[in-house]
């Protein structure tokens, strides 16, 4: 009987050590067709975490940084990955915007334990330098394995984001139902408080 439940009990272990781990996709800027990215999850935050701390480890920046995020992740989100990027990190604000260097982590593609993002920081001849870095990880984990520096920018640099005041999704106002309110229509509690699903 012993026997039996310990290879029942290995058997089941190697099972889900082959399923993929869900959740480890995400995309920005999105891709058209492939259907709505979530940034918000640990995978994401992880990434940029490590991307940003090699960005202040290759460039060496005089001053604390601010670091321009992408614009669909949540405030919470936001200033996670900036405290943990750590070395005076701020996170970018109008305020923030004028008064530090701007370090742009620009693209963002994840697939499991593999991700590649685009690092690009101010140069001192007031161009940009760009790097396209090659991750492996998963979860808060991630290093990087490949810097690929380029001499010239093959991606524009992207739009500010600020850190959002809320971590209220941007609501268009057009008066529909929008896809996390359905999930909370049968609560008790107000749109205002219930907020997203988490």
């Amino acid at each position: 009987m012993r026997t039996v439940s310990r290879s029942l009990s290995i058997a089941a272990l190697a099972a889900l050590a082959a399923l993929p781990l869900a959740g480890c996709y995400s995309n920005w800027p999105p891709i058209e067709g492939t259907g709505r990215t979530e940034l918000n999850n640990v995978h994401t935050r992880g990434a940029l975490v490590a991307a940003g701390k090699w960005a202040l480890e290759r460039y060496k920046p005089a001053t604390a940084v601010a670091f321009n995020l992408p614009a669909d992740l949540r405030r919470s989100a936001v200033l996670e990955v900036v405290d943990r990027i750590g070395e005076g990190s701020q996170p970018l604000t109008p305020e923030s915007a004028q008064q530090l260097p701007i370090f742009h982590l620009a693209r963002i593609w994840i697939r499991n334990d593999r991700a590649e993002l685009d690092v690009i920081v101010p140069t001192t001849d007031g161009t940009y330098a760009m790097t396209q870095l090659r991750l492996t990880g998963r979860f808060n984990e991630w290093r990087v394995e490949v810097a690929r520096e380029w001499e010239t920018l093959v991606r524009p640099v992207p739009e500010l984001a600020y850190l959002p005041e809320t971590d209220m999704p941007p609501q268009p106002d057009d008066g529909t139902m929008k896809p996390w309110q359905e999930k909370i229509r049968g609560t008790n509690l107000p749109v205002e408080e219930a907020g997203p699903p988490n």
